[in-house]
């Protein structure tokens, strides 16, 4: 498994980033750039669709303070973020279940919530859900999800959003909900 580890000066956290539908599409460029312009470091799982294992792995992987220079000491030992868009969407949850203690924070954009059905209990971890505002069954799922999360849970609808690596209006509101979740729960500053 490979990770890109995106560290901007002065970073404040870090997020793990899992996406179902491929980094390189306009909306995971505009997701780093937000996530960066905000100070928040990202390790990037490059695999075609990250399972719960992958970013399990990403989050044990931490503390790398010895081999990456740029981050404080104290990395390895700050509460984490988790970002699935997609299908990685249940394994971002699945993974915060698992990590419970290390994930600080969790966004899944436009996923299937309702297939991490059995760890959505044990999340505990601050979660924003992102659906699609005009997808009946999407919002059902999310909701069934926002039910069954032990933590403080919450729903946001995009227009767009189904389709939000293509039409900028929806990446960009995703990428800044997703942006401000994580400087709300992730920044040691606040």
């Amino acid at each position: 498994m490979r990770f890109v580890l995106e560290c901007p000066a002065g970073e404040r956290a870090i997020v793990v980033l899992a996406h179902g539908c491929g980094r390189f599409r306009p909306g995971g460029a505009v997701l780093a750039r937000a996530l960066a312009e905000a100070r928040l470091a990202t390790l990037d799982i490059l695999t075609a669709e990250p399972e719960s294992d992958a970013i399990v792995d990403a989050i044990d992987w931490l503390p790398f303070d010895a081999v990456i220079g740029e981050l404080p000491r104290d990395v390895g030992e700050q509460p984490v973020g988790c970002f699935g868009d997609g299908v990685a969407a249940a394994s971002a949850l699945i993974a915060a279940a698992e990590r419970r203690g290390r994930v600080g924070a969790v966004v899944c954009a436009v996923g299937r919530p309702d297939l991490a059905a059995d760890a959505l209990p044990r999340v505990v971890a601050p979660t924003l859900l992102i659906a699609e505002a005009d997808d009946a069954a999407g919002l059902e799922a999310n909701r069934e999800a926002q039910a069954a999360v032990s933590g403080e849970v919450r729903l946001e609808t995009v227009p767009g959003a189904r389709r939000a690596l293509d039409e900028p209006a929806a990446r960009e509101r995703v990428a800044a909900l997703t942006r401000d979740w994580f400087l709300r729960h992730l920044d040691p500053a606040r």
